[in-house]
């Protein structure tokens, strides 16, 4: 799945507040319409726990536009994974 830029809402997906410059990894399930919106996303791992880098990526992922799945050459609603890993002391994040 890649990133639709442009008109979109998403500004991206930051370190936690309560973690600045720990590791850290999450992996969030998403739903996307044949439009590539999403229409929903759920956190299905991160480590380490409480540190909600779960909800920093679960959350600003809504706004994004992915561009959707296909089949026999139309788009259709699909459901992926994205594992994110908060590395280092950036603030930004690295997809995997």
């Amino acid at each position: 799945m890649a990133f639709v830029t442009g008109n979109t809402k998403f500004r991206g997906i930051f370190y936690p507040p309560a973690a600045p410059g720990h590791p850290g990894v999450a992996a969030v399930t998403m739903d996307i319409d044949a439009s590539g919106k999403v229409q929903s996303a759920k956190v299905s791992y991160e480590h380490p726990p409480n540190m909600q880098f779960g909800a920093a990526v679960a959350g600003p992922i809504g706004d994004a536009i992915f561009i959707p799945g296909f089949r026999n050459g139309k788009a259709v609603p699909c459901r992926f994974t994205m594992p994110v890993i908060f590395s280092g002391p950036g603030f930004r994040m690295t997809t995997g």
